[in-house]
């Protein structure tokens, strides 16, 4: 697997022998927030890459490439993501669950 790393944080991950993008992880920096930190947008593997570390790698890797800038990863999930269990071993932690979100009609 390659490694390629892309503007602010997102990097992707690519079986060399086939050329295909296996993994995708997109992450920036959020620099004019007060607090400034790093944001986890979307992360993906693709399913029979699954369960081999890549994942965790980019996870990993995103952590420690922010560092430079900030302690604060942040990192949205859906309630009931399979990947919850990995989240919480690459030392997130759950905050406050929004259920029920509605369009408001003016």
């Amino acid at each position: 697997m390659q490694v390629y790393k892309h503007r602010n944080l997102s990097i992707y991950v690519v079986n060399e022998q086939n050329k295909e993008i296996v993994g995708l992880c997109i992450a920036g920096i959020s620099e004019k927030m007060p607090l400034g930190f790093a944001e986890i947008g979307e992360l993906c593997v693709v399913p029979q890459y699954r369960n081999k570390g890549i994942a965790e790698f980019m996870i990993n890797y995103i952590k420690e490439a922010a560092n430079t800038y900030t302690e604060v990863v942040k990192l949205c999930v859906t309630v009931g993501n399979y990947a919850e269990l990995l989240y919480k071993k690459a030392g997130f932690q759950a905050g406050h669950r929004f259920a029920r979100m509605t369009k408001r009609s003016m």
